[in-house]
């Protein structure tokens, strides 16, 4: 597909043609003198798009994931992104583009892709790192990388903007059963959840096991419930009232612990 390049600016909600690419878009920044509360941290500007190396894709977002190391980045806190913008292959810039979770439609990408092409619709991992790692060619887990860290947080061009710039491998086709939302908010619960029940030798889930998921009502939760039923197992959600314990069993939980009904539970009983 031919590429044209415009100067018109789309407004958020709207998208241009497929093989049409905009040279600024809407994005959503934080930068150095605004970091603080993440209310006026954040704020809609005009930038330019992002170029594209030979192994990375420009996708237009259509649904966004909203985590909490957005907050995190808007403060400053723990640590300060803006000081290492720039530190991991991609040109110094004086904002920040935030969000580490999204779906989208690809609309351009570089010379050396080939897993994906423009007008697929895709969902966007987090996890960035750099394939070449002499610890990954030798088959160490990517996370375990000293290259390895978060699109979106630690790395530029995430998902508040109406384009994002990643790398090819964390872009993976969008199952049609899942619409634009639930693709966009997969990824980073999902794959949290799975590496809890599945990745720690001697402690696999394993067909019948019997699963106490904390917080079953919330994002991690309802991700392990659905998850462990794919795999056979039995969970159980613990809760902070009958109304999310009704939500759970909704979603898969066989059975829930009201924990509002017990005082046993030590720090953990004055939290709400």
């Amino acid at each position: 597909m031919n590429t044209t390049y415009t100067d018109q600016i789309y407004e958020p909600g709207t998208l241009p043609p497929l093989g049409c690419i905009p040279r600024r878009m809407h994005a959503w920044t934080i930068r150095q003198d605004r970091l603080g509360d993440p209310l006026t941290a954040f704020r809609d500007e005009i930038v330019e798009l992002p170029a594209l190396k030979p192994h990375e894709v420009l996708v237009a977002n259509v649904s966004v994931g909203i985590n909490y190391n957005g907050i995190w980045a808007a403060r400053g806190a723990p640590k300060n992104v803006l000081d290492a913008n720039g530190t991991y292959g991609d040109d110094r810039q004086s904002f920040h583009i935030c969000g580490s979770e999204a779906s989208g439609i690809v609309y351009a990408t570089g010379e050396a892709v080939s897993n994906v092409r423009v007008g697929d619709p895709v969902i966007l991992s987090a996890s960035k790192y750099d394939p070449d790692c002499p610890w990954i060619r030798s088959g160490g887990l990517p996370e375990y990388s000293p290259t390895y860290h978060m699109w979106g947080y630690e790395g530029n061009w995430g998902a508040f903007a109406q384009f994002s710039k990643v790398s090819d491998y964390q872009c993976v086709l969008k199952p049609s059963e899942l619409d634009w939302d639930e693709a966009a908010v997969c990824c980073a619960t999902g794959t949290t959840v799975n590496r809890m029940l599945c990745h720690w030798d001697g402690n696999r889930i394993r067909e019948g096991d019997v699963v106490l998921i904390w917080g079953g009502a919330g994002g991690l939760g309802t991700s392990a419930i659905q998850q462990t039923r794919a795999y056979g197992g039995i969970p159980i959600a613990v809760v902070s009232g009958t109304e999310r314990g009704a939500y759970c069993k909704s979603m898969g939980a066989v059975g829930y612990i009201d924990r509002t009904r017990f005082t046993h539970w030590g720090s953990i009983a004055g939290l709400d």
